[in-house]
């Protein structure tokens, strides 16, 4: 049997030629893994950032700065529709002497309620807490109403309002550390303690704590200081709280909160 020249060639094996493409599969992977985890990383990072923090009062700051924004715009809006209101006040004045009369005593009667802002001569009223240390007792007690004394407390800005009142201020205003912020004093208004700062017409302010008060100077102060006045009763310039700064032009802005009414009615309409 005649074997055929094809078959007696010898079978030849190639070798596996390299594929350059694997190393490059390789670094793409491991790049991309190394992309994930810096992407991972810095969401953890973002998620921490954006996630309230617990005070030691126990308040969410986070919270607190979104309704402390939310109050401040909301407390702007209001002031910017009253000056609009005042703008067609203006306008109606214009047209008659009747409608004129009228939004003059509107006027008056809104600069009684506060809703103006009002300059003058006046007093500066700043309150802080005591530099003072409280003097050191056995009974744990009487060492934490020691303590006590010496902070700024709701009712010692309420007992000075009502003294500048009683003294004739005919404009009264509060602010905190921020003395561009003032609070307008209206009948509704009450210094409340919340945490380390107060609440003044829905508002949180901390120390120090100012009180601008439009009047005759000489006598506001000597209202304040008198023997028998409310300075002596709380102590406070014994415990080195307060100080009194007469001021030549003292500018207090109107009341930026609401006046809303649940229950109360005009008593005609009732009948």
């Amino acid at each position: 049997m005649e074997i055929s020249s094809a078959d007696s060639v010898p079978l030849q094996t190639t070798a596996p030629v390299p594929r350059r493409h694997t190393v490059a599969w390789v670094w793409q992977v491991t790049g991309l893994s190394l992309l994930l985890g810096v992407m991972l990383a810095l969401a953890l990072q973002t998620e921490f950032r954006l996630r309230p923090v617990v005070g030691r009062f126990g308040t969410r700051v986070g919270v607190a700065v979104g309704l402390k924004e939310s109050n401040d715009r909301l407390q702007q809006e209001v002031v910017a529709l009253r000056k609009q209101a005042s703008e067609f006040e203006e306008q109606l004045g214009q047209r008659s002497t009747s409608a004129s009369a009228l939004a003059s005593d509107l006027r008056d009667v809104k600069l009684r309620a506060g809703l103006l802002p009002v300059m003058g001569p006046g007093l500066i009223i700043t309150l802080r807490d005591s530099p003072l240390k409280p003097r050191e007792s056995s009974n744990q007690q009487d060492q934490q109403d020691l303590t006590q004394q010496l902070i700024v407390h709701d009712r010692d800005i309420n007992m000075i309002l009502g003294e500048l009142k009683s003294a004739g201020a005919e404009a009264l205003g509060i602010s905190g550390a921020d003395m561009s912020k003032i609070q307008r004093v209206t009948y509704r208004t009450s210094a409340r303690c919340t945490g380390p700062g107060m609440d003044i017409n829905d508002t949180r302010i901390g120390q120090p704590f100012h009180i601008f008060a439009i009047g005759n100077s000489k006598e506001l102060r000597a209202q304040l200081e008198m023997r028998d006045g409310v300075i002596k009763a709380l102590q406070l310039d014994v415990l080195q709280m307060i100080s009194i700064q007469e001021a030549s032009r003292i500018t207090i802005p109107e009341y930026s909160g609401s006046f809303t009414f649940k229950y109360a009615q005009p008593a005609d309409s009732a009948r």
